[in-house]
């Protein structure tokens, strides 16, 4: 049997209840196999369901078995998944399952499944940490996807679908998202997202963060051939390293804004960066990256006003590399930097009352 449907989601356990409800009294035991189960999100195969009810019991046993779950656009796919809950019913009609849920190389979860004639929720569950799925049968291509202090490595998968040398290593993600599938458009998916103590790192050792805090509103869109990332928000606390700029971002709000797009096998351009750490650091500009993540373009203005402060917070990796560590600036600046592939195009520094001082009088 196959099924296809933006809201099957949920509609098999309804389907295989009902079954179960015309059968004989001595009946104890029924079966369904799907070779294929399209909900949307998600497409299943191999789906294999069982469900045991006792005579006289107030609740089964179900049993399912899935060969291969594919969630593609989101960059999650799983050989072997094994789910097994008891299956209860209250007194309006609504049924509930909740079980281990088994998958190899991957550690157990628990699995929550609630279904009525008007909604489905999801719960995936491991410790204090959860991520929820809420579909309304009315809005069939509408999903929120709820975050509860969720490990950065469950996002993994979604993650390498935009960033594929990124790896994230420690941290947690809270937030709600709302996810829409139109059959005959883009995947949609925005939302806030709160994160705490963010660690990453990428293979060739340029970018790495940690301990990063940061609150952040997400809109992302994919047909396939097609992305676009916008990311608004602000950091507050941790370290940042990209090449030799090492920044310990301060307690206190830094507003940030990103937005780019990426077509086919191209590499991702950001039309428009954007941070702000008060007087000490205002930056705007451009980047553009080829297919395997290196610079093709970038194009920078900053201006400071609190030159000390910029010393300390943003130049202590490039001083330190050029043997001035302990160099003292004062003052302000302005400056426009562009570079491509091959190297520095043209730069530009203002400076205004700046004061330079090496204290070893070099």
């Amino acid at each position: 049997m196959s099924m296809q449907s933006a809201g099957t989601g949920g509609k098999w356990l309804l389907l295989l209840a009902g079954l179960w409800l015309v059968q004989p009294a001595a009946a104890r035991t029924l079966r369904a196999e799907i070779a294929a189960l399209d909900a949307g999100l998600a497409r299943a195969e191999g789906l294999r369901l069982e469900l045991r009810w006792p005579d006289e019991a107030t609740q089964g046993e179900l049993v399912v078995s899935v060969d291969r779950l594919d969630a593609g656009d989101f960059g999650y796919r799983f050989a072997t998944l094994d789910w097994r809950c008891p299956l209860a019913r209250d007194g309006e009609g609504n049924w509930r399952c909740e079980g281990t849920l088994r998958s190899a190389g991957h550690p157990d979860k628990r699995l929550a499944v609630a279904v009525s004639s008007v909604a489905t929720e999801v719960d995936l569950m491991q410790g204090r940490s959860r991520a929820g799925l809420r579909r309304h049968v009315a809005a069939p291509d509408d999903t929120r996807l709820l975050l509860e202090r969720v490990p950065v490595a469950w996002l993994q998968s979604f993650l390498a679908t935009l960033w594929a040398e990124g790896r994230p290593q420690a941290g947690r993600v809270d937030g709600e998202l709302r996810i829409r599938t139109p059959a005959d458009a883009p995947l949609q998916v925005a939302g806030d997202l709160r994160l705490a103590g963010i660690g990453l790192d990428t293979p060739d050792g340029w970018l790495a963060a940690e301990g990063v805090a940061a609150n952040a509103r997400l809109d992302y869109r994919s047909d396939g051939r097609h992305q676009q990332l916008s990311l608004r928000g602000e950091f507050r606390g941790g370290e940042l390293l990209a090449g030799t700029l090492y920044v310990p971002l301060p307690a206190t709000a830094l507003p940030f804004e990103l937005a780019g797009e990426q077509r086919g096998a191209g590499g991702w351009r950001f039309p428009r960066l954007r941070w702000s750490d008060g007087r000490t650091l205002a930056l705007e500009g451009s980047l553009a990256l080829d297919a395997d993540f290196g610079l093709a373009a970038l194009d920078l203005t900053a201006r400071s006003d609190d030159l000390a402060t910029l010393r300390e917070r943003y130049l202590s990796g490039w001083l330190g590399l050029a043997g001035l560590a302990d160099l003292q600036l004062h003052g302000a600046a302005e400056a426009a930097l562009a570079l491509d592939a091959d190297g520095p195009r043209t730069m530009r520094l203002r400076p205004q009352e700046v004061n330079i001082v090496d204290p070893a009088g070099r």
